[in-house]
């Protein structure tokens, strides 16, 4: 592996690493949306969905998987992926795990950490029988949207989310297992 391209670990998740999570959900929200939803959206949204709390609730719940991607030097944590019961208002199969979130830190998209937090999430639905992967994703991110058909997602329904006090798009994706 070239020195340009950063080293990173990917291991599971555990509750000890709550506030890592916290930090990098809110910290890639920001970094994502600044420029698109108005900033105490951005901040009612982030205080309730990316606090401590909130992540060790997720890391607690049956049938969840987490891992953490970390920098391979220094351990700095620098993205996650969290899947979850299903939560989304399409059609749910026997068997369907949500890829509730997947955040990587923008510096460190491109290097493999992304498809690697993927390739975490495909195997743990895998594992547990799953025939699909979904996932909801804000209809304006265009970056996200591509990776995830790039991974062989395909559109099965669209869905209203909340941040703050406004409601946006979210396309629904599922992925074939």
């Amino acid at each position: 592996m070239s020195d340009l391209i950063p080293k990173f670990n990917i291991r599971p998740a555990t509750p000890k690493d709550a506030a890592n999570l916290a930090l990098i959900g809110a910290t890639t929200f920001v970094d994502a949306y600044c420029d698109i939803l108005p900033g105490k959206n951005i901040t009612a949204h982030c205080a309730k969905e990316h606090s401590k709390a909130r992540y060790q609730d997720f890391l607690q719940r049956a049938k969840m998987g987490a891992w953490i991607a970390e920098m391979s030097q220094t351990g700095a944590a620098i993205g996650y992926a969290l899947n979850l019961s299903p939560d989304l208002p399409v059609k749910i199969e026997k068997g369907d795990i949500e890829l509730k979130r997947i955040y990587l830190l923008s510096r460190f998209q491109r290097c493999g950490a992304g498809a690697a937090l993927l390739a975490a999430s495909v195997s743990h639905a895998r594992e547990n029988g799953a025939g699909r992967l979904l996932v909801g994703v804000y209809d304006r991110n265009d970056k996200a949207i591509a990776f995830y058909r790039r991974s062989g997602f395909e559109e099965i329904g669209t869905r209203e989310f909340q941040v703050g006090d406004d409601f946006y798009h979210d396309l629904v994706l599922a992925l074939p297992l």
